[in-house]
């Protein structure tokens, strides 16, 4: 599936980051680490690695919102980066086939046409499948065609916040939490520091 206007899908791709924080990204974060359970690979993928470089700075002198705001372009800024790459390597894969997905349309009639697209794409042949594929005026063609052109614009985005937006009180919730959270973290840290000094 290929979003068929990439400057939508990275506003897209920005306002899952925010979700991922409105619903409790900073806190099960702390938790796992907290708890020594976070696994080993975990902690690389994006927004734990994020997350936990946020949780566990050093620097604490800066006001918490400040830090906050950082650590959210931090998290939005490696996501969409990962999105452009992840475009990138299917765009060099012949082998792929791209479903263009109309992202201004409604989700039930954006759901409905690639659905379609996909059932017309099944219901082929393997014959008519792989001259489609091959074909470059085939629509997966055209699609991957117009999501590379459209890479020349997207050093124009400039991310902005949709739903942690200043002064909302979504974004005061997710602060308040990320600073407990990060108070847990620091005072879990005081305690091993603690106990590694008197050894």
């Amino acid at each position: 599936l290929c979003p068929d206007d990439r400057m939508n899908h990275t506003r897209v791709v920005d306002q899952r980051c925010e979700q991922m924080l409105m619903r409790g990204l900073v806190k099960e974060t702390a938790d796992l680490q907290l708890n020594g359970i976070f696994p080993e690979m975990a902690t690389k993928a994006i927004g734990y690695r994020q997350t936990l470089d946020y949780l566990n700075r050093d620097d604490t002198s800066n006001d918490e919102a400040a830090a906050f705001d950082a650590y959210i372009d931090d998290f939005t800024t490696a996501t969409r980066r990962y999105a452009k790459k992840q475009m990138a390597w299917f765009r060099k894969d012949k082998d792929f086939c791209f479903v263009p997905v109309p992202l201004l349309q409604s989700k039930t009639d954006r759901v409905a046409v690639t659905a379609q697209e996909v059932m017309r794409l099944i219901a082929m042949s393997r014959d008519d499948y792989e001259a489609e594929l091959s074909s470059p005026k085939s629509q997966s063609a055209q699609t991957k065609k117009r999501n590379e052109a459209q890479g020349k614009t997207m050093k124009f985005y400039k991310f902005q916040r949709h739903l942690l937006t200043k002064g909302s009180a979504e974004l005061e919730r997710a602060l308040q939490e990320a600073i407990e959270c990060s108070n847990r973290m620091r005072s879990k840290r005081k305690k091993l520091d603690g106990v590694a000094e008197s050894n």
